[in-house]
């Protein structure tokens, strides 16, 4: 069983903090901070509750997070390799409330992003026009969002944040 005050989850804050910095001031989480902390997720997770936990954890967020990114592009190849170390690092168990906690944290720093920079109708308008474009044939949605009226969103931020509230609030979403 998993409990939220293992002391693995405590290590796990340091790359977290570290991605969070990069992110702001670099605009990016970088391969030498998610490969380690995916190495490190997987034997920690494999001694304490087993291999495939951590291995499925990992596949499950790795897949999720790769649509997001190969498919949508809401998020950037950091990201998607830090929430995959990250899924290894919480295992089968925590990954899908990891997952909902990290893109609500995405969503409330998006909108807060957008409120900041006063683009808050233009971007309902893209969303909206992302959506109709899903629906009418021909029309590629990926197109309607390409060209950001917004400002670099600091996922990382999201990323850290969502994971630390799943691990404190492992059950609050009820999955």
């Amino acid at each position: 069983m998993i409990t939220i005050n293992h002391w693995t989850f405590y290590l796990l804050l340091i790359p977290l903090v570290i991605a969070i910095y990069t992110d702001i001031k670099k605009h990016k989480i970088y391969n030498w901070l998610t490969f380690p902390t995916l190495i490190v997720g997987l034997i920690l997770h494999s001694i304490n509750w087993g291999f495939l936990s951590s291995f499925l954890g990992f596949l499950i967020a790795f897949l999720v997070s790769l649509f997001l990114y190969a498919g949508i592009k809401f998020i950037a190849g950091g990201d998607v390799k830090l929430i995959a170390a990250i899924g290894a690092w919480v295992g089968k168990s925590l990954i899908l409330n990891t997952l909902v906690w990290i893109f609500l944290c995405g969503g409330l720093l998006s909108l807060f992003q957008i409120l900041r920079a006063g683009t808050f109708y233009i971007t309902i308008n893209k969303i909206k026009d992302f959506f109709i474009a899903l629906i009418i044939p021909g029309m590629k949605a990926t197109n309607v969002v390409k060209e950001s009226v917004n400002e670099y969103v600091p996922y990382g931020i999201a990323i850290s944040i969502g994971t630390i509230l799943s691990i404190k609030y492992p059950n609050i979403l009820g999955i």
